[in-house]
């Protein structure tokens, strides 16, 4: 169960507070976001939309996974692939890496395991690890599938009935501890990490690795916060606890004044 990969959502950290760009859409993420953090899912969805409908890449993934998650509206696989999609054709690396997910499963669009590799390829161009395994892993079993006889293409890929889950809200938890490294504010640099983990049986956090950053100390920084999360619920599969990869990605991007 550890090959398959929970890919969450991505919540913008500042190094003060999320108010940090009042122009056009980067507006309509921050409150997005904020609503998000507060639990108050349903406006976040109205902000994520307004963002979205402007053509702003990640107020599109972030509504495409409010949709893929049911979060502040009803679950709907089929506009979070139609969402996902207008994001990963601007090339928003975690947007490609869900659609690719959704095509494996045949969640919201056919199952299609050339269109799953197509946006994880995608992925991989752009430096997605966890793209890469996956590549890997449906490459691999295409390949044992046919050496068997089997039709690959009505193949449902197994994944564990509950995901593994933080016990509360992940981004409200990082959002309260996390320290923006000075250098990095001097410096003017941001962008996002991404860091993987397993989640083992006992919900407790293991292999803990980043796969993308764009500075070691950002990198730092979250695996710091990841080794000290409290454990989480792990995931389930047939009853039982399994073991299950997480991609956690976490943006820091500063205020306009700090660049």
């Amino acid at each position: 169960m550890k090959g398959f990969i929970v890919y969450a959502f991505a919540i913008i950290i500042s190094c003060t507070t999320f108010a940090q760009d009042n122009t056009g859409t980067a507006n309509y993420i921050v409150k997005g976001n904020e609503c998000y953090l507060d639990g108050n899912y349903v406006l976040a969805v109205f902000w994520y939309r307004k963002a979205a409908e402007q053509g702003d890449m990640f107020g599109q993934s972030n509504l495409a996974y409010c949709y893929e998650k049911g979060l502040g509206i009803g679950q709907d696989y089929k506009e979070a692939a139609n969402w996902y999609r207008k994001a990963a054709e601007q090339g928003d690396t975690i947007a490609q890496v869900n659609l690719g997910y959704l095509y494996y499963r045949g969640n919201g669009v056919r199952q299609d395991n050339e269109e799953a590799k197509r946006w994880f390829r995608l992925a991989v161009v752009q430096g997605s690890e966890s793209a890469k395994e996956s590549l890997k892993e449906i490459t691999e079993m295409e390949g044992l599938s046919k050496k068997l006889g089997v039709d690959v293409s009505k193949y449902k890929p197994e994944i564990p009935d509950v995901s593994a889950e933080f016990p509360g809200d992940v981004y409200e938890w990082l959002s309260e501890r996390i320290i923006y490294p000075q250098e990095c504010v001097q410096k003017g640099i941001e962008g996002k990490v991404s860091v993987q983990f397993i989640v083992e049986k006992d919900g407790s956090l293991d292999s803990i690795k980043v796969l993308r950053s764009p500075n070691v100390l950002l990198s730092q920084e979250v695996v710091r916060l990841v080794k000290e999360m409290p454990k989480w619920k792990p995931a389930q599969d047939n009853g039982k606890p399994v073991e299950m990869r997480y991609v956690l990605p976490v943006i820091f991007r500063l205020p306009q004044e700090k660049k």
